[in-house]
C-alpha cells in the first residue's frame, strides 16, 4: 500500500483556477519529506509554546522586627553619624569645586605632610591637576557610599 500526503495551498489562485480557495492534491513518494518536516516542525512548536506558560511568583512578605527603645536608638545615632559624614563630604566637594587652578603653574603648590612631619612639595602644574582630579573621584564616590547607607526601610 502506498503512502500519500496531503498538500493543501490557500494563497493566490489554486491549481485549479479557483480563486483563493483551498486546494489539495494527493502526492505519493518521496518529494514530501519536506511537508512532513513542516507539520511536525509545527507541531514542535505549538508544544514549546504550551510549556512555556508558568503562573508569575508570588512575593514574599517579611514580618517587620519590633525594635526595642534602646535598638532605635542606637540606630538614630547611626543615621546621625552618617549625616554628619555626608555633610563634611559635601562641604570638602563643595570647597574642591570653588577652588581655582591658574595656567601659568607658577601659583599652583601642593604640600603632604607625612606622621613624622616629613613634607612633599611640589608645583607642577600636571601633578596638581592629577591630585585635584583624583580627590574630586574619591570625593564623588564616598558621597555615593554614604548616601547608599542613609536607608530607612530596615
Amino acid at each position: 500500500m502506498s503512502k500519500g500526503y496531503i498538500k493543501v495551498g490557500t494563497n493566490g489562485t489554486g491549481s485549479n483556477g479557483s480563486n483563493g480557495s483551498a486546494n489539495a492534491a494527493v502526492v505519493n513518494g518521496t518529494e514530501n519529506t519536506a511537508i512532513e518536516e513542516a507539520v511536525v516542525v509545527e507541531e514542535v512548536k505549538e508544544e514549546v509554546k504550551e510549556e512555556v506558560k508558568t503562573p508569575p511568583p508570588t512575593p514574599v512578605i517579611k514580618p517587620i522586627p519590633v525594635l526595642s527603645l534602646e535598638q532605635k536608638l542606637e540606630r538614630v545615632d547611626e543615621l546621625n553619624r552618617i549625616i554628619a559624614k555626608y555633610h563634611r563630604l559635601q562641604e570638602a566637594r563643595k570647597n574642591l569645586n570653588t577652588f581655582k587652578v591658574g595656567s601659568d603653574g607658577l601659583n599652583l603648590t601642593i604640600i603632604i605632610k607625612d606622621a613624622s612631619g616629613q613634607e612633599f612639595k611640589t608645583s607642577h602644574n600636571v601633578v596638581v591637576e592629577t591630585v585635584l582630579s583624583k580627590v574630586r573621584q574619591i570625593l564623588n564616590e564616598r558621597i555615593a557610599d554614604v548616601e547608599k547607607d542613609i536607608n530607612f526601610s530596615d
